[in-house]
């Protein structure tokens, strides 16, 4: 497959106004107590990797959530969600196309830590997606890629993932649309500590 080259964008971290449940709420509560997680929910296909496809290509098949960081910090929180919505974004893609999945390509914009409170890390990751599939027609497809954003709400106990539409705008001010991760977000998973 060949590769793609991205430009990348400017941008400005994200702010959320705060809620009754926040992510800038300092609490020593873990995340999971003021979370629904028995409705957690998450793509989870069972879909083979190398599976052939038309006698040239493999399929990319379903990918392995990371297990949390033994230590969580700054760093290892960014690179959690990082990991995280990585194999979000496959897992996603191949319970659509299943095995005729080939690639999916993701390319950091930003990332941002927006805070972190006690003992939840509230994170912002901005990308660029791309995949190859075959489509229904037995053709390639390599898509363009297009800007995603979003926002984690992340710690010991649980992982919470909003959606933003802020995608790459370029502005000096704070975005009024942007989620609240645990407001808005979705319990994507709960560990147990």
């Amino acid at each position: 497959m060949k590769r793609r080259s991205v430009l990348s964008a400017a941008l400005v971290p994200v702010f959320f106004s705060a809620g009754c449940i926040s992510p800038f709420t300092d609490s020593d509560e873990p995340l999971s107590g003021e979370l629904e997680c028995d409705d957690s929910d998450k793509p989870t296909p069972s879909v083979e990797q190398g599976v052939e496809q038309h006698g040239e290509y493999d399929s990319l098949g379903s990918a392995r959530y990371p297990d949390p960081p033994e230590q969580w910090s700054e760093d290892t929180a960014e690179r959690f969600v990082s990991e995280y919505e990585t194999s979000y974004q496959q897992n996603s893609l191949a319970q659509r196309f299943e095995e005729r999945l080939l690639e999916v390509t993701l390319t950091t914009q930003e990332q941002n830590l927006i805070i972190s409170t006690g003992n939840r890390y509230t994170v912002s990751f901005d990308y660029m997606l791309m995949f190859d599939y075959i489509d229904d027609q037995g053709e390639l497809v390599s898509t363009d890629a297009f800007p995603e954003a979003v926002v984690y709400s992340v710690g010991s106990t649980a992982v919470v993932r909003a959606t933003s539409s802020h995608e790459f705008n370029i502005t000096d001010e704070v975005l009024d649309d942007s989620p609240d991760s645990l407001e808005e977000g979705t319990v994507l998973e709960c560990f147990d500590e």
